[in-house]
């Protein structure tokens, strides 16, 4: 789940892409070359959404953003296993 280091390589962090807006943002930014890391409480959901946008495309990381020790623990793990992310987060509830 490593992407290379390149300014060329767009990562935004989605929260709510399970479902709603926060699943069809991360299909709009996906048709636009930006691979995602797509947060949420429902693993199950956001498997789909995977299975949707593309394994290469789409990263799955359950997170639930109301509890501040699971979102450091979540931003510790993206900067570590993906990169760091030169995008906001955007916040999407359904």
């Amino acid at each position: 789940m490593f992407l290379p280091n390149d300014p060329q390589v767009h990562l935004a962090v989605v929260t709510g892409a399970s479902a709603g807006l926060g699943r069809a943002l991360s299909y709009r930014l996906i048709e636009n070359g930006v691979r995602v890391v797509g947060l949420a409480r429902n693993a199950t959901e956001l498997d789909i959404t995977a299975e949707r946008c593309g394994h290469d495309m789409f990263f799955p990381m359950v997170c639930n953003v109301a509890d501040s020790e699971n979102v450091q623990k979540v931003a510790d793990e993206i900067k570590e296993k993906i990169v760091a992310c030169p995008y906001r987060v955007v916040r999407f509830q359904s």
